[in-house]
């Protein structure tokens, strides 16, 4: 066990060097709102509240965003992929096509697009963020980096941005230690308990080589045949090096293990619907029943109602 798991452990520390200097691809809030164009708050004529009436009633939160020149309502629903709804006039948001898609990034982008295509997943949108998006654009752009874009059928936002450098060290960084091969990833339940139960038991097979490490070097002070070990050679190094450094491995890995408790142990950071409730004071619908499309003209980039 300590040999195959040695080999495991070496493979989560190197990757996690990798980390420190590339991290997982991602788009920042502040640059996917720069993406967006400004929203033409006077073409406004639908209120929140009619909105919603279309969205849904397990709509949780509305933002206001322009797709294309036009204005649109993203209700973001507690279950289920993002519903759009414009906000010029009471009608859903079609799908965007590739060419819609394209003439979106090219707006964007100061490089050509190469090539265009629908995906469901790929390595960099496995994570769950993406679900109520899917499926996405992924623009290829012909630069020198490599770039691929990533555009919402649903809404029409630039999600995600990747570069070919940085794809390719994440398979030695981030993919590899968070074991995040997309066939696994996508089917977030069953990632989450392999995970789990790997660190898991490489905690307990960890903490038990410790156990018999300082048993040994208890052993070796009560018989008087050594100062930390009786072993010579290379296993004297692996049982002094051991003694030491099995307590930060073991920190490691159960810190690392806690990390992804997700409610097995501890609390989740999901409220009930009660608890929510109880903050908000009114509930979403009263709330958007009380904003006018006058007020939704103060903010002309991005307006979020939760």
């Amino acid at each position: 066990l300590g040999v195959a798991l040695g080999l495991l452990f070496v493979m989560w520390f190197t990757s996690g060097i990798v980390m420190m200097y590339v991290p997982f691809p991602s788009l920042p809030d502040n640059e996917r709102l720069a993406f967006l164009p400004t929203v033409d708050a006077a073409a406004i004529t639908v209120a929140p509240g009619d909105a919603m009436q279309l969205c849904g009633e397990d709509t949780r939160s509305v933002r206001v965003i322009a797709i294309g020149e036009r204005p649109a309502y993203i209700c973001n629903l507690t279950a289920g992929p993002v519903q759009a709804v414009y906000a010029d006039a009471a009608q859903r948001v079609e799908r965007l096509d590739a060419d819609a898609a394209t003439r979106l990034v090219t707006a964007n982008a100061a490089d050509p697009v190469d090539a265009i295509r629908l995906v469901e997943y790929d390595q960099w949108i496995v994570h769950q963020r993406f679900d109520s998006l899917r499926p996405l654009w992924r623009a290829e752009l012909l630069d020198d980096k490599g770039t691929h874009l990533y555009v919402s059928s649903r809404t029409g936002e630039i999600v995600q941005r990747t570069h070919r450098t940085q794809r390719f060290m994440n398979y030695f960084g981030a993919v590899a230690h968070w074991i995040y091969p997309t066939v696994l990833r996508k089917h977030w339940a069953l990632w989450d308990q392999v995970v789990w139960y790997l660190a898991l038991f490489s905690a307990v097979c960890a903490i038990s080589g410790v156990y018999l490490g300082v048993s040994r070097w208890v052993e070796v002070r009560r018989t008087g045949r050594g100062v930390l070990s009786r072993f010579r050679g290379w296993l004297r190094w692996h049982h002094v090096l051991g003694l030491f450094f099995g307590v930060l491995v073991v920190s490691w890995i159960v810190s690392g293990w806690l990390s992804m408790d997700h409610g097995r142990l501890f609390s989740v950071p999901t409220p009930t619907a009660e608890q929510l409730s109880a903050l908000r004071g009114v509930s979403l619908r009263e709330a958007t029943g009380s904003v006018s499309t006058v007020r939704l003209s103060r903010d002309r980039k991005s307006t979020r109602l939760n």
